[in-house]
């Protein structure tokens, strides 16, 4: 394929063609990013540069990376590095949000329509900061699945990892994002001591002081000569 060709390719798919899954509890919405506007331009075991015709992720060899994201700047390093850092085509990315209305009585008490409108939300926000994030990168045939759930949050991350055919977990060090009743500090903890499948606990580098440099100024010549720092007979 043409370099031109090959920019085609790196949009997300239409949002007509979005597979929604819903349950009680349970959102999922899946997308392509880098195999054209339907999703479905490269064909299954291709390289970008190979022609495409038809689309087809769910291959042997494809790696499944699952990110847990509560909008916090730890967790959504934890996205960023994944993308840029373990992504490579035809991989599979599975982000999900958690609404954990157990920590959060006054909105237990709503109506389920509140839940489903506050999942509605943090699904609108993760699809969203992934899209920000992926666009800006040389990625083909890459499969997006994300999730809002509701529930204890060690308790969806167990079932979705038990349930996904996993390469790596990544998720950020600590930190509760601005989101009410999402991600806590110790789920990083749990996912490395009980998870099956290698755990990656991604933490900010953190931005380095800058020295001070003191400025050193030389003493003029002159100077010195007239302080008796230096003789004339130096200077030569």
């Amino acid at each position: 394929m043409h370099d031109r060709d090959l920019r085609d390719l790196l949009v997300f798919s239409d949002t007509a063609t979005l597979r929604l899954k819903r349950k009680c509890n349970h959102k999922a919405v899946s997308m392509v990013y880098g195999a054209g506007i339907e999703g479905n331009q490269i064909r299954k075991g291709a390289s970008p540069t190979t022609t495409a015709t038809t689309h087809d992720n769910d291959r042997e060899d494809t790696r499944h990376y699952l990110i847990a994201c509560d909008f916090s700047h730890e967790s959504l390093h934890a996205m960023e590095w994944t993308m840029g850092t373990m992504l490579r085509d035809h991989d599979t990315l599975h982000i999900v949000t958690v609404a954990n209305r157990d920590d959060t009585p006054d909105l237990a008490e709503e109506s389920a329509l509140m839940l489903e409108n506050e999942m509605d939300h943090i699904l609108n926000g993760v699809i969203d900061e992934a899209k920000k994030r992926l666009s800006r990168m040389m990625l083909y045939d890459i499969k997006l699945v994300f999730y809002s759930m509701a529930g204890q949050v060690k308790d969806v991350l167990e079932q979705l990892i038990q349930t996904l055919p996993l390469t790596m977990v990544v998720c950020g060090s600590r930190g509760r994002g601005t989101m009410k009743g999402m991600l806590m500090g110790s789920v990083s903890t749990f996912l490395v001591h009980q998870s099956p499948v290698p755990v990656a606990v991604i933490r900010p580098q953190k931005k380095r002081k800058k020295e001070t440099r003191h400025t050193i100024t030389a003493t003029p010549l002159s100077e010195s000569v007239k302080s008796g720092h230096l003789h004339v007979d130096e200077l030569g």
